[in-house]
């Protein structure tokens, strides 16, 4: 299954058993692979931006409800 969307993914990966992932830099192409029973899940980009990844990892991490409590500067 290919996630157009990486929340769709987030959402389809929970408790898989295995994720894999690779970043390809010349091209700036991130993809992420999940292994849930006998199905693969796949979502590919271009990079997010850094920020975001922090926003949303730190959002987690806090447990904070609304990432745009978060600011960046």
């Amino acid at each position: 299954m290919h996630c157009k969307q990486l929340e769709d993914f987030q959402q389809s990966a929970v408790n898989a058993q295995k994720i894999a992932f690779s970043y390809k830099e010349e091209e700036k192409v991130f993809q992420v692979n999940a292994l849930k029973g006998n199905q693969i899940i796949i979502y590919h980009s271009t990079f997010p931006n850094f920020s975001a990844i922090i926003k949303k990892m730190l959002s987690l991490q806090l447990g904070l409800m609304k990432p745009t409590s978060l600011k960046v500067t």
